[in-house]
């Protein structure tokens, strides 16, 4: 039998605690207000941690290491929440988003989208918007290829069409708008097709050779010298029609140069050439965010805990800090995901005699319920 009576605990069954809290987040705007709380949704984990460093005085004096006294010196909480909910603004705390856009449903006209030809007809290359509600295409043009460097010359090369020849095919003379040898400007000597004395033969038009370069032969002068550096701009004025040059994958927002077989694209672009796409799209509802562009979140919280059993609280924090901590966001076949979001409980120096708020403790059945 025990060496004395027991005593009858009829408390701790009245005071325990089930269920996970509530927790209400107030966002500190640059304005110095406080956003709208917000709850941050249904919970899966809530921890409350507490980081404490002591100091401690030792006495040595005999020999043995005595602990005569010691004090907190240090003391950092933290809550830390398990998430269900997955809301933009929950998203924004959790990838650390500086910026938050919400766009709403409409048309978005779009001029000079750059898109990049494939290295091969079968493949589609991708437009910087999907859902394109213009089929075909507005306008469809090659971009202005600037200051390319053509080639540099030995004294020989030049006499052959080809030895030099611009990157991507044009469709007349006057496509080409500068073009230098060396120091020289030569543009008034370009001639489309095969050169006279004097001349700079450009091959044009939509062939496998267009843009093929002859300078007339080394008596003439023409054919750069070496080290000279053959410079040209040029705006390809080719035109494109929908299903005979190209076609277009508006769900995904892709473009097909047909070519191949004789179709209307094949000698009017080459792999890597950039055209400039005018179109509309569909924009649809959604929120923009800037993943991991702010480390943290100053604001206010309470923390509430309202179940049918166990005791209650209400924890008004005057100053919290949300931010971006190494847990991991796992996506999760056979059941939900969660995400994990620190909390830091932060002293409020306003307060000094409850630089963490106060806690309201309620008894299991309240006298006023």
């Amino acid at each position: 039998m025990a060496v004395e009576t027991r005593p009858v605990d009829t408390i701790s069954k009245d005071n325990l605690f089930i269920g996970l809290p509530i927790v209400l987040f107030e966002r500190l705007l640059p304005s110095g207000a406080y956003d709208v709380p917000r709850n941050l949704g249904v919970l899966d984990s809530a921890e409350l941690a507490k980081a404490v460093e002591v100091a401690q005085f030792r006495n040595k004096t005999s020999g043995l290491s005595v602990l005569e006294r010691e004090v907190v010196r240090l003391i950092e909480p933290t809550l830390t929440l398990g998430m269900f909910n997955f809301e933009p603004e929950n998203m924004r705390l959790l990838l650390a988003s500086k910026s938050f856009t919400e766009v709403t449903t409409s048309t978005v006209v779009v001029v000079d989208d750059e898109f990049t030809v494939p290295d091969d007809f079968t493949k589609f290359g991708a437009l910087s918007n999907r859902a394109i509600s213009t089929e075909p295409l507005t306008d469809l043009d090659p971009k202005t290829v600037t200051s390319e460097a053509v080639g540099t010359g030995d004294g020989v090369l030049g006499t052959t069409s080809g030895d030099f020849a611009l990157d991507y095919p044009i469709l007349v003379i006057g496509d080409i708008t500068a073009f230098t040898v060396g120091v020289n400007n030569r543009l008034a000597d370009l001639v489309a097709g095969a050169p006279g004395a004097g001349q700079i033969g450009v091959v044009v038009g939509a062939v496998a050779t267009s843009g093929f370069i002859d300078f007339e032969g080394t008596g003439n002068g023409v054919v750069p010298a070496a080290a000279e550096a053959v410079v040209a701009t040029y705006t390809p004025s080719f035109t494109f029609a929908n299903l005979t040059d190209y076609t277009v994958d508006p769900f995904e927002g892709r473009l097909r140069i047909l070519g191949g077989s004789g179709q209307g694209g094949e000698f009017k672009t080459r792999a890597g050439q950039t055209l400039i796409a005018d179109y509309s799209y569909v924009q649809p509802t959604e929120t923009q965010l800037k993943p991991f562009t702010q480390s943290s979140f100053e604001g206010r919280a309470t923390i509430k805990q309202l179940t049918d059993v166990g005791v209650n609280f209400i924890w008004d924090v005057p100053v919290v800090s949300i931010r971006v901590n190494d847990d991991a966001l796992s996506w999760n076949a056979d059941d939900f995901a969660t995400g994990a979001l620190t909390m830091n409980l932060l002293a409020d120096p306003s307060a000094p005699a409850t630089p963490f708020g106060v806690w309201r403790h309620f008894p299991e059945t309240p006298a006023a319920c």
